[in-house]
């Protein structure tokens, strides 16, 4: 199990990765895009909570779901951007 310092690192990486797929897509790099957005999917969808746990308000578990949001909704620009809006 991951300490909350790891989680906030983790999400802090994966943020940083997915803005540089911003440019990226400027550049027409659309696999190297979905690629980081799945790794960050990968990485840290293992990590929400249940939404039944009883969480400290401290703890990092908003950063990752946001964090979560953004390569889902970079997938989807990327998904798009191809045409498969399905």
């Amino acid at each position: 199990m991951k300490t909350l310092e790891e989680i906030k690192d983790l999400c802090e990486e994966a943020f940083r990765r997915l803005a540089e797929t911003g440019p990226m897509m400027d550049r027409h790099e659309f696999d190297e895009a979905e690629r980081i957005a799945r790794e960050v999917i990968e990485e840290l969808e293992p990590l929400v909570p249940d939404p039944k746990a009883k969480l400290d308000h401290e703890e990092p578990w908003r950063a990752v779901i946001s964090v979560l949001s953004f390569a889902y909704n970079r997938l989807n620009t990327v998904h798009s951007s191809h045409g498969d809006l399905a």
